[in-house]
């Protein structure tokens, strides 16, 4: 026979006429309020077991993404292997400073989050750090959103942290020269006025813009992809 779980016995007993409404309702709430003190007690001993976690993920994201971008100036692995490097927006040819890359990483891989979990686990109690992981995760969430969205709709490609920080993402060539694509975009952008309904945009005809003709006319002829 199938196990009848709380609410099938309360079910019995009110129909039955053994419990009122009233004490029938109260004992929903106090079983609902015990199953969910009971899970947040769960994911409070879950997150103690994962300190250790919440250590490596502080210190990987500081030396990682701060120190190794500070000594390699701008190249994670991952950069370094699509030709990617982190400049400095105001002056391309001025290091990046340790505070941008801090910046950077605080907007990027949000190490705070985990930095007051790591805090909450020994000084909150289950409710409070329930709540407070809550809000940090939702918070969280919407930065991430405004990132991407940044990254998507400017036409420079920076996001949050690099407007924060004054830093671009760079992209080069096998010779090390920039390519300046989204400069070329912009370019493109500001030459778009109108549509003439043909194969023209403004004052771009785009039959001229995609051949040979147009690109060797540009700072982009040199380019090695």
């Amino acid at each position: 026979k199938e196990q009848s779980t709380y609410t099938d016995i309360l079910n019995e007993y009110y129909k039955d006429n053994k419990l009122t409404k009233k004490n029938y309702d109260k004992l929903i709430k106090k079983i609902d309020k015990y199953y969910e003190n009971t899970s947040i007690e769960l994911y409070f001993k879950t997150e103690k077991n994962s300190i250790l976690y919440f250590v490596i993920y502080i210190l990987t994201v500081v030396i990682y993404f701060i120190g190794f971008n500070k000594y390699t100036n701008g190249q994670t692995l991952g950069k370094k292997l699509m030709r990617l490097k982190i400049v400095n927006n105001s002056n391309e040819t001025c290091d990046v400073s340790v505070w941008s890359y801090i910046v950077r990483c605080l907007v990027l891989y949000q190490p705070i989050s985990y930095i007051v979990k790591l805090i909450g686990v020994y000084f909150m109690n289950a409710s409070m750090y329930y709540d407070v992981s809550n809000f940090m995760v939702t918070i969280q969430g919407y930065v991430e959103m405004l990132v991407l969205a940044m990254i998507m709709i400017r036409l420079d490609g920076r996001g949050l942290q690099d407007i924060l920080a004054n830093t671009r993402v760079a992209l080069y060539d096998r010779n090390g020269n920039e390519i300046k694509d989204k400069l070329l975009k912009r370019e493109i952008y500001d030459k778009v006025k109108d549509y003439s309904g043909e194969n023209r945009i403004g004052n771009i005809d785009f039959e001229a813009f995609t051949s040979k003709e147009f690109f060797s006319n540009t700072d982009y002829e040199d380019v090695n992809i």
